[in-house]
C-alpha cells in the first residue's frame, strides 16, 4: 500500500519526492505571512492553502489522469513528513492530500479533508 513517507537517503524506483521545487511541491512556506489574515503560517495553514489553491491545477481531468496514471502505487516523499511524538501518526503533509487524490483506496483524516472539498 503506498504511503508517505521522509525524503529517504537512499532512492528507490518506488518514491516519488513530492517537495520543492517539483511539479507537486508545496509552494507555501510555514513561517512565512499568509495571505489571509498576515500571521505567520502554521503547518496546518500551509497545507490547507495547498489543498484550496494548489490543488486547483487537478480539477483539470487530463492533468488528474496523467498525474494518477505516474504516480499511483509509488511512496510519495518529502522533506516534512516525520513523526510529530504523538502515537504513530507522522505531522500531516501536503503529500498526505497527493496520496488521497492519487490513491483512493488509502484512508486517512486527510485525505478524507481533500475528499470532502473535492
Amino acid at each position: 500500500m503506498p504511503q508517505v513517507i521522509r525524503v529517504p537517503k537512499y532512492p528507490s524506483a518506488n518514491i516519488l519526492y513530492v517537495g520543492r521545487p517539483t511539479f507537486f511541491g508545496n509552494s507555501w512556506i510555514m513561517g512565512e505571512r499568509s495571505p489571509i489574515n498576515g500571521k505567520s503560517m502554521s503547518r496546518q495553514e500551509v497545507v490547507e492553502h495547498y489543498l484550496h489553491q494548489d490543488m486547483e491545477i487537478y480539477q483539470n481531468p487530463d492533468t488528474l489522469r496523467v498525474n494518477t496514471e505516474a504516480v499511483q502505487g509509488l511512496d510519495l516523499a518529502c522533506w516534512c513528513h516525520i513523526w510529530d511524538g504523538q502515537g504513530d501518526n507522522p505531522m500531516y503533509c501536503h503529500a498526505d492530500l497527493l496520496l488521497g487524490l492519487f490513491n483512493p483506496e488509502v484512508d486517512s483524516p486527510w485525505h478524507r479533508l481533500y475528499k470532502k472539498v473535492r
